[in-house]
């Protein structure tokens, strides 16, 4: 990150506020290709980007009267210096969170006491080694950097979702990871296929977990196949919310994996969570609790930053082995 943050910042480029109207045109003759000592907002630039591919002719040129002239090319490539910025702020703001991280290692149990040893510095230096573009897993693709989403009291997206429940697959032995993504589609037959897009309904799966996403609050279930009995989870411990996870995985799971009406459904009532954004967290915690047949604490609500910061550090490492494989 240090590198791509250095030739970012060597390119000078000063921010202006634009506030003239934009004009598409195309080059007059003998027209140079304008030089680009400034830089505009990145909704000005999305919108001359727009405008000029509606125009069918990519060699316009986009025009403000209080800026000047820019191509295609160079409106991009500012697009892409923009998001540069912003990403490496976030990165800075979560080497920020990470530093003032405390936790007392009496109140972290067993399974999340693995890397209760590890340096402040050894975190940071995964997050500045972290891809921070496009990063491919299974068949979901995401940007690196929102992983970042770990940080603080955030909400996790799916793609930190995805990669902590990867990241627990690598932890415990024979773990299938069903695909959040299913639940947001309306027809059954493509629910299926997406909840099986990690390969979660391999016959070799002994235990299935799930994190879904029910209005922009996340939920979780495990399905233990050995014992046939399905962990439902739900932060807020709302009833309706269990009820609509029992019937996704009655009407997704349970026929994909040939037990239909073979399951017992226990509902997880020991957390609960206390803000408003840690519900992924939590789901996260309760399945790693339930793969590793360990016992709750109520001292873990006291780490949940060390928690995070946890998450981040193996997420971080699953991003970095999909990036490989995809290389190779």
């Amino acid at each position: 990150m240090d590198v791509a943050k250095s030739m970012v910042d060597a390119l000078d480029l000063e921010d202006v506020e634009v506030q003239g109207s934009l004009s598409v045109r195309p080059f007059n003759v003998g027209q140079r290709v304008p030089k680009i000592a400034k830089i505009l907002q990145l909704d000005k630039i999305h919108e001359a980007i727009t405008a000029i591919k509606a125009k069918g002719n990519l060699n316009l040129l986009a025009n403000w009267s209080d800026f000047g002239y820019a191509t295609l090319d160079q409106l991009e490539a500012m697009a892409r210096v923009l998001e540069a910025r912003n990403r490496f702020r976030l990165v800075q703001f979560t080497l920020d969170w990470i530093d003032g991280v405390e936790w007392q290692i009496k109140d972290v149990v067993h399974p999340f006491t693995d890397v209760c040893d590890y340096t402040k510095q050894e975190y940071m230096n995964a997050v500045k080694g972290m891809c921070l573009g496009e990063v491919r897993l299974g068949p979901e693709w995401s940007l690196g950097c929102s992983l970042v989403d770990f940080r603080e009291n955030l909400w996790l997206h799916t793609s930190s979702i995805i990669s902590a429940m990867l990241a627990l697959q690598q932890m415990y032995a024979n773990v299938g990871v069903v695909n959040p993504s299913y639940h947001d589609f309306a027809g059954l037959s493509v629910k299926k296929k997406t909840a099986a897009g990690f390969g979660a309904m391999d016959i070799s799966n002994d235990r299935i977990i799930a994190v879904i996403c029910l209005d922009h609050h996340w939920v979780a279930y495990m399905l233990d196949k050995r014992t046939q009995v399905c962990y439902t989870f739900d932060p807020l411990q709302l009833k309706a919310n269990l009820a609509n996870v029992k019937s996704s995985v009655q009407n997704v799971i349970e026929p994909q994996v040939g037990m239909q009406n073979k399951i017992t459904y226990k509902e997880i009532d020991w957390c609960k969570q206390r803000d408003n954004s840690s519900c992924g967290v939590w789901c996260l915690v309760v399945l790693e609790l339930l793969l590793s047949e360990s016992q709750w604490a109520d001292s873990l609500y006291k780490v949940q930053p060390y928690l995070r910061m946890r998450y981040l550090y193996k997420a971080i490492a699953v991003q970095e082995t999909e990036v490989a494989h995809d290389e190779d």
